[in-house]
């Protein structure tokens, strides 16, 4: 959604709020991201156990991505030494469709 200086000022303050709720969404995956990269460096593979590992590859995946796109590069080689070595897989960055 962009906002035309034409709309009228609730159209604006719609925009304002799906603006910050967009940020708000994003500000709390990174924290996700963060806290699961937390949970699998302090419990290793315990931390994934019983999960399908098609959705752990998913998992990684996306946080990979988000750690690069904060150039968190340190976060991006444990997670990729630790897919490795612990479900061999070779990890690579989720890929987002662009809208």
């Amino acid at each position: 959604m962009s906002y035309d200086e034409n709309d009228d000022e609730s159209g604006y303050d719609q925009w304002i709020e799906n603006g910050h709720h967009k940020l708000m969404e994003k500000k709390i995956f990174v924290d996700l991201c963060r806290e699961s990269y937390e949970l699998i460096q302090t419990n290793g593979t315990d931390a994934i156990e019983g999960e399908n590992s098609q959705t752990v590859n998913k998992a990684l995946s996306r946080m990979l991505r988000v750690f690069e796109e904060l150039e968190e590069f340190e976060k991006c080689s444990y997670l990729k030494g630790f897919a490795m070595k612990n479900l061999n897989i070779d990890l690579k960055p989720l890929q987002v469709e662009e809208k």
